[in-house]
């Protein structure tokens, strides 16, 4: 008797077993099946930007190996559900188990594939990996799809679709899901393995069993950006930045706050004593911030590409700033920087938060005391990433956009052309009472680059659209200034010309290279006592306040960030931000500090601990500024 009831024992255990071991087999396969889809998205991203990365094709083994902890933590977090399936399924038995893991599967593959393919879309042109960034433009589809044709669209749809395809067909050779199981033992017994293998995931989702949970910059390993961005897991860090989003903590927290704003103080210091260049103190102001123009386009800054003879013109009759740059790669962090002197955040965008926006100075507020009369025109949709609100916060009297042009007028993407744009505003200049200070956010220049003209240059590429963009832009400018002239608006007028942002055309740049950054910015205008002069200090759009301030005699004392670029003794030096980080550049110093791994790239001289800590200090002083606005 007790011989039989042993053999049916060790039969009964070895059925269980086999069992058992299925399941846990399909964990161990659905865990790899995450993997391998990762992975594969990583390629998908290294060959769709095979200009760059068949440069490092040695280093692609590199890039998978290092990646492998953001793709395990993203992978641990996708087992949880499953994992809760199936211990749900050692008591209930039926075929919802199934279904509800391939329906959960086949969600999160369309998604990710989805979101992959927006982040080879956008990768090009941001010169970072997808976060929640975009979604600030989606509250405006059509502007936010207003750079791409139909034919983009569908060949990223088309490559998404491949990707979902493949892996919901991969799926089947999982093999079944679960399996039923008896007796209570064998059930409390497999319960204890789920429970222990939900409670593992912790280890890959952390990264590992040290204090500091795992963080984007956990993967990098290069000084070449595209290789750091590449390892990056894309639903892991849109999930990231989707639940770090809200500013509470300063990422550049590396000193005493008093020792931080000392040397701040010290950055940006600007002597008392100046040069005045204008001839009158309340003449009128004409801001142009001009869309993605760069040093790189413009003729009288060397460009290589002769696309702009009447800012060239312009330039040799006003004032050139030769050593300018952007604060960031974007407009919306470009209107804050020239409008307020506020630097553009490396992780964030502050005009996302009205209720800090609105605390910021401004030009238009400062110059509201003094009798200028502020208004604001562009051809597209202002409520487009939350301008409108920031342009009403900032003081601005009228705003003239999108919807105040007729219909007829509306022919490109984003709206409005320049060229009607410029008429628009001369037209109500000649009714506008004096003074007034006039801001022109361009549009024609930004991607598609679609123009009411004959292209000047021939050929399709992006970068012929974008030169033929610019050299439309310069034209209707060309025209504006001799209206102006003509009409004799310019006589008591400061016009101002500077770009929005930094740009990767031409030459597709990177975005630790200074040339992206680089930006014109001229001075012109009966206003102006000078002429046919360079200023060469280093300077950057946050200066423009404080410095347009002064000539007016207007105090500026609230934009703590900027210099009088005409100061005696002004700084020689600037910083920009980057993605996760910042450039510096100096008279003998340019570098790129990448906050996430805490690592320096030095491009040019040799780098100093102070000069290591000022630009630190600049940033940690931003975000608490931030924090606490």
């Amino acid at each position: 008797m007790r011989s039989g009831r042993t053999l049916a024992s060790v039969y009964i255990v070895k059925i269980n077993s086999s069992e058992m071991g299925k399941q846990i087999g399909f964990i161990f396969k659905y865990f790899l099946y995450w993997m391998i889809y990762f992975i594969i998205l990583k390629l998908v991203f290294l060959i769709y930007n095979y200009k760059i990365s068949f440069q490092y094709l040695n280093k692609w083994t590199d890039v998978i190996i290092h990646g492998l902890r953001l793709d395990l933590s993203a992978t641990g977090y996708i087992m949880l559900f499953p994992l809760f399936i199936l211990l749900a399924s050692i008591w209930i038995k039926g075929r919802w188990t199934y279904f509800s893991i391939r329906i959960y599967s086949i969600f999160f593959i369309t998604v990710f594939s989805l979101l992959a393919a927006t982040d080879l879309a956008l990768y090009s042109e941001w010169g970072f990996r997808l976060d929640i960034t975009p979604w600030l433009y989606l509250a405006k589809p059509k502007e936010a799809l207003a750079s791409v044709s139909i034919l983009y669209v569908v060949l990223h749809l088309a490559i998404a679709g491949i990707i979902i395809f493949a892996f919901i067909s991969f799926f089947k050779f999982l093999g079944k899901i679960f399996f039923a199981i008896d007796g209570l033992i064998n059930r409390l017994f497999l319960s204890g393995i789920t429970i222990l293998l939900i409670g593992f995931m912790v280890l890959p989702i952390r990264g590992g069993v040290g204090k500091a949970p795992i963080n984007t910059g956990s993967t990098y390993f290069s000084e070449v950006s595209f290789l750091n961005h590449a390892t990056l897991n894309l639903p892991w860090n849109v999930g990231f930045s989707i639940l770090n989003d809200v500013v509470d903590k300063n990422p550049f927290n590396y000193m005493k706050e008093d020792a931080a704003r000392n040397l701040l103080d010290s950055f940006t210091y600007s002597s008392p004593r100046f040069q005045n260049i204008l001839t009158l103190r309340k003449p009128n102001v004409i801001l142009f911030i001009l869309e993605s123009f760069t040093a790189n386009v413009t003729g009288c800054l060397n460009g290589p590409i002769q696309v702009t003879p009447e800012l060239d013109k312009i330039a040799r009759k006003g004032i050139l700033f030769s050593r300018f740059y952007a604060s960031g790669d974007r407009t919306d962090k470009g209107l804050l920087a020239v409008l307020s002197g506020f630097p553009s955040q490396p992780t964030t965008s502050l005009i996302k938060y009205v209720n800090k926006t609105e605390k910021l100075p401004s030009i238009p507020k400062s110059l509201k005391n003094y009798g200028y009369n502020s208004l604001f025109y562009y051809g597209g949709d202002a409520e487009f990433a939350n301008y409108k609100s920031y342009l009403i916060n900032s003081g601005f009297n009228s705003i003239v956009e999108l919807k105040d042009f007729p219909k007829s007028q509306r022919i490109c993407n984003w709206g409005v052309p320049d060229g009607f744009l410029f008429q628009r505003a001369l037209t109500d200049l000649k009714k506008i009472k004096n003074p007034y200070f006039m801001t022109l956010l361009t549009l024609s220049s930004h991607t598609p680059f679609d123009i009411p003209m004959k292209p000047h240059m021939q050929g399709t590429s992006e970068e012929i659209k974008f030169f033929n963009s610019v050299y439309y832009t310069d034209h209707c400018i060309g025209a504006f200034i001799d209206s102006l002239e003509n009409a004799g608006l310019l006589n008591n007028t400061l016009v101002i010309f500077i770009a929005d942002h930094g740009f990767h055309l031409p030459g597709n740049l990177s975005q630790n290279n200074t040339l992206k950054y680089h930006i014109p910015m001229i001075w012109y205008g009966g206003a102006v006592v000078r002429h046919d002069t360079i200023v060469s200090t280093i300077s950057n759009q946050i200066d423009i306040p404080s410095t347009v301030l002064a000539q007016l005699n207007i105090p500026s004392d609230e934009f703590i960030y900027g210099k009088n670029i005409f100061s005696e003794n002004a700084p020689q030096h600037t910083v920009f931000e980057i993605d996760k980080g910042f450039g510096y550049v100096s008279d003998s110093l340019v570098y790129f500090f990448y906050n996430t791994p805490g690592q320096f790239s030095v491009v040019k001289g040799t780098i100093t601990d102070r000069d290591k800590t000022m630009g630190k200090a600049f940033y940690q002083v931003l975000y608490d500024d931030i924090i606490h606005r």
